[in-house]
């Protein structure tokens, strides 16, 4: 990006830098100018005269000419040999002596070294270039820099006043709370916040004790061992070391029971305000933004083990309440204003919907399955996606304010210390840094794009310019915003996976009270859907078909799809990598059916089993002792 008119002089002392990094393009001027002189030595009139003044000695015998008498005939003897020259006066060989006698002497008379260094030409160029450099230090430097610091100072005022701050992402969360709502209601994010101290605690206090197993290694507690078939990191997958981590998540989840964390939750879900508490660690904001969410987290796999446990014991009250407290985490994560928030909220929300399908699988009760569709209600409260991308430009220009706000730290541009420090080899030597105008213009028109696609469905969102970020060819924007087309994807997955969820509550009731699933999913309104979820995808109802369960591996009656990113209709056909179909290339999501090479959809039903109930008796007898079921 160029600069623009009212972008400062680049200091002089940046100068012999830029000559350095300039140095291929001196390289090839020197080389010309060598090429120039050379071709001057060819001059036919150069030539000419190098040759005449070779005529001081006798053409016949080399016998030297210079200082002999001349004749008035203008010639002049060899007294070697007797052979006459030829002596032309208008080349200045004829020089007279103090006598007055003409001599021959074709080379002009040698002068000192100084006389020889020191021409008058020279003597001309050493004094303008005295006079130059005079005004060029004396006046052309300090005028130069002091324009400089002027403009870096005013600079620093401007970007310390646009800088957010902290009252203006409060504002932003303020905006999206329910309307009506009471300021002084409960806050679910401090409730969680709190809760979420005790939970470390609990987890801290098992996780240092750890587990022995019988090889002498050290195993430690782990919730998501509880719901996930997985392996404690930097283990091997053998049995024990299996069960001993999954006694130490039934550990953690004992202790928080006993410690009242599940009440806590309960209160989160009942409280509608959701205002992030902001903390303030460092001098800008996005510091402390990305501090935050490690609650949000812990909490979430506390739940999604609450919900595996209460699905393989049957307990659906359980079941119910260890839901909606997952989703009252979700619905908190979601009004954190930043991408790492929004992220969070979503990988948690699909984790949640997960055991959702494990328990649809299981056929519960009609009860149940209002139960389940009531929490969802309840929790619905959430602000839009482009919230999240709007806290994220706060952050951002608060980090630019708080960057610029200092001219030290961007006195020498993108040779600055500062800057140096948070660049990554072969990024920012080719970029500039930028001006605080230059950079604010970048990150209001990159964030703006993405934040008119993120206000559509994928079927309807209008092209995005990725070139933006090469566009901005400025060093902290290369470095500093997010990838935000990527945080997007993401969102349109958990947004599939919420409406799908819905749609698999509605057929299930359906089969609850008529004993089978329908034949379309038309036959779910107006009497268990009011209105149907559209595939973000394709713009239209999700993909459905009924299949007969003793054929399917999980024993399901009907696959629930969406068309994936590439928009068509493969008929409910997954790749190996099922979450392929969902990349912004349906490409990638290729697969074979029946020797042919096909698309792939994204299957919404499909269970993500966890350990058996066998297993979990299994790592409670390891433990040394029962651990008391979680309700």
């Amino acid at each position: 990006m160029t600069s623009q008119a009212s972008a400062p002089l680049i200091p002089l002392v940046l100068w012999p830098r830029e000559l350095l990094e300039a140095s291929p393009e001196i390289a090839a001027l020197a080389f010309a100018h060598s090429l120039h002189r050379y071709a001057k030595r060819l001059n036919p009139e150069k030539a000419k005269r190098f040759h005449l003044r070779a005529r001081g000695t006798c053409a016949g015998c080399g016998y030297t000419l210079v200082g002999l008498p001349v004749e008035a005939t203008n010639m002049v003897r060899c007294p070697e040999c007797g052979a006459e020259t030829e002596v032309d006066s208008s080349l200045g060989e004829l020089v007279a002596d103090e006598a007055g006698r003409m001599r021959f002497k074709p080379l002009p008379p040698r002068k000192s070294w100084w006389q020889r260094v020191m021409t008058p030409c020279r003597r001309r160029v050493l004094k303008r270039s005295a006079i130059a450099c005079a005004v060029l230090i004396f006046g052309v430097l300090p005028a130069s820099w002091g324009g400089y610091e002027v403009f870096l100072i005013n600079q620093a005022a401007q970007a310390a006043k646009g800088r957010p701050g902290v009252e203006g992402m409060i504002a932003l969360m303020e905006s999206h709370q329910p309307k009506g709502l009471n300021p002084n209601a409960p806050n679910a994010a401090e409730l969680l916040g709190e809760a979420g101290d005790l939970l470390e605690q609990i987890k801290q206090s098992v996780e240092r004790r750890g587990f022995q197993s019988s090889s002498g290694k050290t195993v430690y507690g782990d919730l998501t061992l509880v719901y996930s078939i997985s392996r404690p990191f930097g283990e091997p997958d053998d049995l024990e070391v299996q069960l001993l981590g999954i006694a130490g998540g039934l550990e953690i989840l004992q202790k928080s029971e006993e410690a009242g964390l599940f009440s806590q939750l309960d209160e989160v879900a009942k409280s509608r305000r959701v205002v992030e508490p902001i903390n303030q660690a460092g001098e800008e904001l996005l510091t402390s933004m990305m501090m935050s969410g490690s609650s949000e987290r812990n909490f979430a796999r506390l739940c999604a083990a609450r919900m595996h446990l209460a699905q393989i014991h049957g307990d659906e009250d359980e079941f119910i309440n260890a839901f909606e407290a997952s989703l009252a985490t979700v619905r908190v994560a979601a009004h954190r204003p930043t991408l790492l928030g929004g992220l969070v909220a979503a990988a948690m929300e699909m984790t949640t919907y997960e055991r959702l399908q494990n328990l649809l699988a299981t056929n519960p009760s009609e009860a149940c399955l209002i139960g389940l569709e009531a929490a969802m209600a309840r929790q619905s409260e959430r602000p839009p996606v482009t919230m999240v991308i709007d806290g994220e430009r706060l952050a951002v220009l608060d980090a630019f304010g708080w960057f610029f706000s200092e001219p030290g730290r961007v006195r020498l541009g993108r040779y600055s210390e500062e800057v140096r420090i948070f660049s990554r080899r072969g990024i920012l030597e080719m970029r500039p840094l930028g001006t605080y105008s230059e950079n604010v213009a970048a990150i209001d028109e990159i964030f703006t794009e993405f934040h008119k696609a993120a206000e559509h469905d994928p079927s309807e969102r209008p092209a995005v310019d990725e070139t933006l970020y090469e566009k901005h060819n400025l060093a902290l924007i290369k470095l500093s915003v997010p990838a935000i087309s990527k945080s997007v994807q993401s969102f349109d997955q958990a947004t599939m996976t919420r409406r799908g969820a819905r749609v698999c509550l509605a057929l299930a009731r359906y089969r609850a009270a008529h004993g089978g699933y329908p034949p379309s999913l038309t036959s779910l309104e107006p009497t268990y859907l009011t209105a149907m979820p559209h595939d973000p995808w394709s713009g239209k109802p999700f993909g459905y078909r009924r299949i007969d369960p003793a054929s399917d591996e999980f024993g399901r009656g009907y696959l629930l799809y969406t068309v994936g990113a590439d928009m068509k209709d493969d008929g409910g056909v997954e790749a190996g990598y099922r979450f392929s179909a969902l990349t912004s290339t349906g490409a990638v999501a290729a697969t074979m059916v029946n020797g042919q090479k096909t698309g792939a959809d994204f299957v919404i039903n499909t269970p993500v089993p966890g350990p058996s109930l066998e297993t979990i008796n299994e790592a409670r007898a390891v433990q040394g002792g029962p651990v008391p079921m979680v309700r």
